[in-house]
C-alpha cells in the first residue's frame, strides 16, 4: 500500500509515551525502535520515513533528535488536520475539535510537569543545605521529629516552624541606639570603638554602615548599624557591647566650662575679664552640650578670660581680682580628668575658665 503512494505509513514511537517527559536516552530508544520495527516488517522503506509526535507535544531539541535518527518528516495530529482544513477531506468542525484537543493535552502536560517539579522540590528538602558559610546558633528539631510542611503547602493545615538558625559571623553588624541630640553627627566615614564588658581593655574597631533616619517615639533614638571585622570570631551573635564614636571635631568651634554661663532675661551670656580686670558681659550662641563643657559658636574668641561660677549680682564693668585656686579646689578640667571617659559620643576638651579651641 505504501508503494502505491495512496497511503503513507509513519512512525509513532514504540510505546506511545509523551516524549517531552523522557530523558534523551529514552527518547533515542523510542525513536530508533519504532523505525526498526517498521522497516523489519517492510511496512515502510528507507527512502522516506515520517514521524508523528505522540499527544502532539514536541520541542526544538526533540525535533533535532528526530532528525538525527533519520526521519524526513515530523508532524503533529493537530498540524495534519490544520493542513487538511479547507479541503473536502475534513470538515471545519473536525479541525477545530482536533486543535482544541491538542491545546487541552498540552495544558495537561504543563500541569503534570509542574507537579513533577513540585515533588522534586519536596524531595530536595530531605537534605537541608545552609545558604552561606556560618555557624548554627539554634537547632529547633531533633532526629525523628516530624517536620510540618504547612508553610509551603497551601492545602495543609497548621503552621511551619524553622529547623535551624544559621549566622554568618565573618562580619558582624552592631546595632546602636543613638540619642536624637547626637544623630546629626552620623554619616559615612564615621568610626567607632567597641568595648566588651567581659574583656576590659580590649578594643574592637567598627565602621559606620547606615542608620534608620527615623527616631523611636518612645526612646527618641535612631537605630544605627556598624560593621565589625570578625574573622577571628571574637564576637558572638547577640553579644552586648558598649560603643564609643570617634567624631571629628571642628577646630574653629570654641568650648568653655558650662558653669561659666550666665542665664538672664537678656539671654545666655558670659563674663569676660579684660586686661584691666574689669568684667564685660557678652551674649553668646551655644552649640553642642558636651556635658561639663559646651560649644560656643559666637560671642567669644580664643584666649578670652572667663569668670567661672559668676555670682548672680555680677555687673557690667565691675572690677574683679583674679585669684589662683586654693589647694583642694578642683577646677573643671581637673574634675574632668579625674572622671573616666563617658561611653557616649565624646567632644573636645578645654582648660578651666578660658575659651580655647579643641
Amino acid at each position: 500500500m505504501s508503494r502505491s503512494r495512496l497511503v503513507c505509513f509513519g512512525s509513532h514511537t514504540a510505546s506511545h509515551p509523551i516524549l517531552t517527559t523522557l530523558t534523551d536516552e529514552q527518547i533515542q530508544n523510542e525513536l530508533q525502535n519504532s523505525m526498526d520495527e517498521l522497516i523489519r516488517h517492510k511496512v515502510i522503506g528507507t527512502d522516506f520515513i515520517s514521524f508523528c509526535y505522540p499527544n502532539g507535544t514536541f520541542s526544538e531539541s526533540l525535533s533535532e533528535m528526530v532528525r538525527e535518527v533519520g526521519y524526513h518528516l515530523a508532524v503533529t495530529t493537530a498540524a495534519r488536520w490544520q493542513a487538511l482544513a479547507g479541503t473536502v477531506a475534513v470538515s471545519k468542525q473536525e479541525v477545530d475539535v482536533q486543535v482544541a484537543g491538542a491545546e487541552a493535552r498540552k495544558a495537561e502536560l504543563e500541569v503534570a510537569a509542574q507537579n513533577v517539579a513540585r515533588y522534586a522540590a519536596l524531595e530536595a528538602f530531605k537534605r537541608v543545605v545552609a545558604p552561606f558559610d556560618g555557624v548554627v546558633t539554634a537547632r529547633l528539631t531533633d532526629v525523628g521529629s516530624y517536620v510540618n510542611a504547612a508553610g509551603g503547602d497551601v492545602s495543609a493545615r497548621g503552621s511551619s516552624t524553622e529547623l535551624f538558625t544559621v549566622a554568618d559571623v565573618h562580619e558582624m553588624r552592631v546595632f546602636v541606639s543613638v540619642p536624637q541630640g547626637d544623630a546629626d553627627r552620623l554619616g559615612p566615614g564615621l568610626t567607632a570603638t567597641i568595648h566588651l564588658p567581659s574583656q576590659p581593655g580590649k578594643l574592637i574597631e567598627a565602621k559606620f554602615l547606615t542608620t534608620a533616619r527615623a527616631f523611636s517615639p518612645t526612646t527618641r533614638t535612631a537605630v544605627t548599624e556598624l560593621t565589625v571585622d570578625n574573622s577571628n570570631h571574637a564576637l558572638w551573635p547577640g553579644t552586648y557591647v558598649e560603643v564609643q564614636f570617634q567624631v571629628p571635631s571642628d577646630p574653629n568651634v570654641l568650648t568653655m566650662p558650662e558653669e561659666a554661663l550666665i542665664f538672664r532675661a537678656a539671654g545666655t551670656q558670659v563674663a569676660i575679664v579684660d586686661p584691666a580686670n574689669r568684667v564685660h558681659l557678652h551674649d553668646v550662641t551655644l552649640g553642642q552640650n558636651l556635658g561639663q563643657m559646651v560649644q560656643v559658636t559666637s560671642g567669644i574668641v580664643a584666649g578670652d578670660r572667663l569668670v567661672n561660677n559668676p555670682p548672680a549680682g555680677l555687673l557690667e564693668a565691675q572690677s574683679v581680682q583674679p585669684v589662683t585656686p586654693v589647694p583642694g579646689y578642683a577646677t573643671a578640667s581637673q574634675r574632668k580628668s579625674e572622671q573616666p571617659e563617658p561611653p557616649p559620643i565624646p567632644g573636645p576638651a578645654s582648660a578651666d575658665g578660658r575659651a580655647v579651641t579643641p
